[in-house]
């Protein structure tokens, strides 16, 4: 399933043309531009923010938020073409905003009309 997901999710991207496949981590990370929406269950917060997803892998993605998130919070990203829950690995700075880390835990596609 989660194959799938990066399959759909990479086809339409625009920067997957300039990837190289230079990476070296043990999940090659490939380019994202997608926006997303991010909301934390734990500790909970009804707050729903905006981020932008900057790259995903097998079984994590990084999204860039205007608001920190803190290590080990249990969010929940939407995305056009899924619900992805993840725990919150990183949160660092970058200028005004920040960029975090996200472990994939379970990533539920969303249903075709």
């Amino acid at each position: 399933m989660l194959g799938l997901f990066l399959k759909t999710l990479t086809l339409n991207n625009r920067h997957l043309g300039g990837y190289e496949g230079t990476e070296k981590r043990r999940e090659h990370r490939i380019p994202s531009d997608n926006p997303a929406q991010l909301q934390a269950f734990s500790p909970f917060s009804p707050t729903k923010i905006r981020v932008q997803m900057m790259d995903v892998s097998r079984n994590g993605l990084k999204v860039h938020t205007p608001q920190f998130v803190g290590r080990g919070a249990i969010v929940r990203v939407l995305i056009k073409e899924a619900v992805i829950l993840g725990e919150v690995r990183y949160c660092v700075p970058a200028g005004d905003e920040f960029d975090a880390g996200i472990q994939i835990l379970d990533l539920i596609p969303k249903a075709r009309v």
